[in-house]
């Protein structure tokens, strides 16, 4: 559900979904399809191989100026889900790759040029609150409030 039919940057990722909005801003959704019973997103194996390489893709992308990263479940996100954890602890190799993706995954978004911000809320209503609030950042407003859902964005 990429809104990018054009751009192969973006074609191969699957578990993580992108929206992009006005302004240059670029909305990452961690798929609720490894939603637990906690309703928060879960990452597999091929999400934590994105979370890795998207910071990458951003940083050259000429269209956007800022990424919005939130889950698609009711929360930010659980974790890894249960079956990669297995995997992890009882495989060498698994957990060999898990650590360089890991690595990959803090380096990649360090060194991302863009700023990226995390929406820890992720109802509809919020999260088209917090994209305005991104916009009028990226529109160089120094402080941008909304009392009513306790958010501000310090931008500069």
């Amino acid at each position: 559900m990429n809104d990018f039919p054009n751009d192969l940057r973006y074609a191969r990722y699957e578990a993580l979904k992108l929206r992009r909005h006005e302004h240059g801003i670029l909305e990452v959704i961690m798929s609720g399809k490894g939603v637990n019973k906690s309703a928060l997103a879960a990452a597999d194996e091929r999400m934590h191989c994105e979370l890795a390489d998207i910071w990458r893709d951003i940083d050259t992308d000429p269209h956007t100026r800022v990424a919005i990263i939130r889950g698609e479940g009711k929360g930010f996100s659980c974790g890894g889900d249960v079956a990669l954890v297995e995997q992890i602890a009882n495989d060498f190799q698994v957990r060999a790759r898990i650590w360089r993706e890991a690595r990959d995954l803090v380096y990649n978004l360090i060194n991302c040029s863009k700023p990226v911000v995390s929406s820890a809320s992720a109802g509809r209503t919020c999260t088209k609150a917090f994209v305005r609030c991104v916009s009028a950042a990226c529109h160089g407003l120094r402080t941008v409030r909304r009392s009513d859902r306790a958010m501000s964005i310090m931008a500069g």
